[in-house]
């Protein structure tokens, strides 16, 4: 049976000036506890994949795709991860952070270790096509045993939240 994922986001990451020269763009240990107390309640406890973008007018722009089997909160935004994050902000003098989550539907959490890693191979593909800076870059496998709701194998109508994450891929 086919592991049953959907579309969460944008969420709108919170950043501010770096604190050490009141200059750029920063996305400071605060701003993650912030996120995970206010708009990443409804993921944090979750596993899956992760997509890190630069919202620009309407577009919004991937720089890096991650995954976890743990929790969303425990790897998506550690230290290591938002120093990433950080040197994107510092390139880019336009852009505001925003993240989508594919995880399950509903209550679950867990995704089985083997979707998880083809899940990431099949969305770090798609934003390689978008972008060839992008961060995550990961090898082509078989056809992968799992669907995203209304966007992948699924024969489901899209939602809002995977029109948005759709057109941030250009997929």
């Amino acid at each position: 049976m086919a592991t049953d994922l959907a579309v969460y986001g944008p969420f709108n990451i919170p950043f501010g000036p770096d604190p050490d020269t009141g200059k750029g763009k920063k996305i400071t240990k605060e701003h993650v506890q912030d996120f995970w107390e206010e708009d990443g309640k409804k993921v944090r406890s979750k596993e899956g994949c992760w997509v890190f973008g630069l919202k620009i007018d309407r577009s919004i722009k991937p720089w890096y795709v991650g995954k976890t089997t743990d929790r969303f909160k425990d790897a998506s935004l550690t230290p290591s991860k938002r120093t990433i994050y950080n040197k994107i902000l510092a390139k880019s003098t336009r852009g505001k952070p925003v993240m989508f989550f594919v995880a399950p539907r509903g209550n679950a959490k867990s995704v089985p270790t083997a979707s998880v890693s083809d899940l990431w191979v099949h969305l770090a593909q798609y934003a390689m096509a978008r972008n060839d800076k992008l961060r995550t870059v990961q090898s082509l496998k078989s056809v992968p045993k799992w669907s995203i709701t209304g966007l992948v194998r699924s024969g489901a109508k899209p939602s809002t939240e995977v029109k948005h994450f759709k057109k941030m891929l250009d997929i």
